[in-house]
């Protein structure tokens, strides 16, 4: 690992529905979550004292679509 690169995560959950409000529009809404992960080093070559990153992450997204 290197000490300028962050560890990322790579197991995800996500959600997601719509909900229609009239024949021509819909609201969308969308969700994702990454659990954390971990990430040590403990001696060089790659940093001169050792550390540990971790990290986790949540996004979510709403859209209205109107279709014409």
């Amino acid at each position: 690992m290197l000490a300028v690169i962050p560890s990322i995560p790579n197991t995800f959950g996500t959600l997601g529905f719509s909900y229609k409000l009239s024949p021509a529009s819909n609201i969308d809404f969308a969700w994702t979550h990454s659990f954390e992960e971990k990430m040590r080093t403990s001696s060089l070559p790659t940093t001169s004292a050792p550390f540990e990153v971790k990290h986790a992450q949540d996004s979510a997204s709403i859209a209205y679509v109107y279709q014409f």
